[in-house]
């Protein structure tokens, strides 16, 4: 291959970097995967609490479900909203692997602690096999097996991988990919392959089906790549090219039919058709956020923290602009790759400013675009290889080092203590799940009010539910309530309800009102999630 087809630049001729070092970058690379696997491991056993641990376990109580009835793939229960339970979101390709894999091992849909370690096993293998597709995007780049061997390093070393890498999360699922997607088509368009962009084709489905945002930015990322290839524009290539763009862009088909769908049967939720619908005003606002946020400096200063805090490696001295200048000094010192690691940097930073607020409010997001970052690095490395003549390689290597060492040392510093302080699960089966199990039978619905629509209580009760959403300011009880309630069989039947207590403290007379209406006992019990009202029928038989 021509470095002017490697860099998009047809007037250099230098030769490429030779790899003399690969040794050294394949140690580091080794080191990375050792602290990676323990890192997987440590604290494994605790439940899905801390940080965004409402969006672990609502999609860990989607695959609990899938467990117990696989036939309800594009149906899908979550039963956090009220009946009917069916809420769909994203198609559940991660959910479903997790649940099958739980299912192979022999053990109940209703076994959370071994559901919640496949999850994060999953998870985390994910993120893994996404080293696979990252190395073809960088040779297909032109960039070296050693610098490539250092982007793997830094892929396993990023505090934000290491700690939402192996979360019960989708991101590192629709990572994986999107990435596979780029690599598919990219090499299809190098090898001229009907069958490569195919594959991209359909790889892009699943990843658009899977996460639309995260697909969304490796699209980008593919038309960017093929636009700065100087090669691409000859008459024999433009139509492979066009090939790969298509290839990529298929799943926006496929996207915006379920999302039409999922939003169809989410209308008969009357919780769900006012919250996340996708075409709702309220979702579009929280997606993208508005105008007004996104002039907002407090807005950005928020953002950069959930960025530093993870994808962005603080060293001394240099704090965590030591990516983005070794990336500048990179880019200065072998200009020829310059637009290949602006590219990354456009779809890095292309996150935050398209969906504002959901990386304003969720600091996991940066799994999606800190990739882009990541492989940003693999060119810088390669660039300093092939600017300085005698010691680039060490000096990309030493960079690299560095680049790993402080990454774990961040995640050591801030997530490290997150997971030392979670609950273990006896302590959170005495303040939470055994209280609930003890008056609430299975069949029963649990109602939650006072935790918005967080759906920690209901999964780790194991009871399905209404965690009413009071952060959208829906009056309780209200009429969704109504509705949701007149859903419900007789055998379905609330079985106790759950207020926060600072909520119910407030709302005493609101609330007292409601319990005598409907049957509760007014004797509440402390748990960890509020004030427990059982029904009177099984307050009764249970004594109390």
């Amino acid at each position: 291959m021509e470095q002017s087809e490697i860099t998009g630049i047809e007037d250099k001729k230098a030769p490429f970097s030779s790899d003399k070092t690969k040794w050294l970058s394949a140690s580091i690379l080794a080191l990375a995967l050792v602290g990676w696997a323990w890192v997987l491991f440590y604290q494994l056993d605790k439940p899905l609490l801390g940080p965004h641990s409402f969006r672990q376990t609502q999609t860990a109580i989607t695959a609990r479900y899938l467990a117990e009835d696989a036939s309800k793939f594009w149906n899908y229960i979550t039963p956090v909203l009220g009946k009917p339970w069916e809420i769909p979101m994203e198609v559940p390709i991660y959910q479903w692997v997790v649940a099958m894999l739980h299912r192979l091992l022999g053990a109940e849909a209703s076994d959370l602690a071994r559901l919640d370690k496949v999850g994060r096993l999953v998870s985390a293998f994910a993120w893994l096999f996404s080293l696979v597709p990252a190395w073809a995007i960088g040779r297909w780049l032109g960039i070296s097996q050693s610098a490539c061997m250092l982007v793997g390093a830094l892929m396993l070393s990023s505090p934000v991988y290491l700690f939402w890498g192996r979360a019960f999360l989708i991101e590192t699922t629709a990572v994986f990919l999107a990435l596979t997607m780029v690599a598919l088509a990219l090499w299809g368009f190098e090898k001229r392959s009907y069958s490569l962009l195919i594959a991209a084709g359909v790889v892009g489905i699943l990843g658009a089906l899977c996460k639309a945002p995260t697909w969304g930015l490796a699209v980008g990322v593919t038309f960017l790549l093929l636009l700065i290839r100087a090669d691409v524009y000859r008459r024999e290539n433009w139509y492979w090219a066009c090939g790969a763009i298509v290839a990529v862009t298929l799943g926006f088909f496929a996207a915006k039919y379920w999302v039409a769908w999922s939003d169809a049967v989410k209308q008969a939720n009357p919780f769900a058709r006012e919250l996340i619908t996708l075409n709702s005003e309220n979702q579009r606002a929280w997606n993208y956020g508005t105008l007004e946020q996104k002039l907002n400096i407090k807005t950005w200063e928020v953002i950069f923290q959930h960025a530093i805090e993870g994808v962005l490696v603080k060293v001394p001295f240099l704090g965590a602009f030591f990516l983005p200048l070794v990336i500048i000094f990179a880019g200065a010192l072998y200009p020829y790759r310059a637009l290949q690691m602006g590219a990354f940097v456009i779809a890095f930073l292309a996150g935050p400013l398209i969906f504002t607020n959901l990386y304003f409010q969720h600091s996991y997001y940066w799994i999606a675009n800190g990739a882009c970052l990541l492989l940003g690095m693999g060119v810088a490395f390669s660039a300093i290889e092939e600017g300085v003549e005698e010691w680039g390689n060490w000096i990309a290597a030493g960079i690299g080092f560095v680049a790993v060492s402080f990454g774990f040392v961040n995640w050591n510093a801030i997530y490290k203590p997150i997971l030392d302080a979670l609950p273990t699960r006896s302590q959170l089966a005495e303040v939470w799940t055994e209280p609930v199990q003890k008056f609430v039978p299975k069949e029963r619905t649990l109602l939650v009010v006072g935790n918005d629509w967080n759906s920690n209580s209901l999964y780790y009760c194991d009871r399905k539910g209404i965690a009413f959403p009071n952060f959208y300011k829906i009056p309780f009880p209200g009429p969704q309530l109504a509705e949701s309630l007149a859903n419900l069989q007789p055998h379905e039947s609330l079985g106790a309800v759950v207020v926060a207590e600072p909520l119910f403290n407030q709302n005493k007379m609101i609330f007292e009102e409601f319990l005598k209406t409907h049957g509760f006992s007014l004797n509440g019990i402390q748990t960890a999630f509020g004030i427990l009202f059982p029904a009177n029928t099984f307050a009764e038989k249970k004594g109390e």
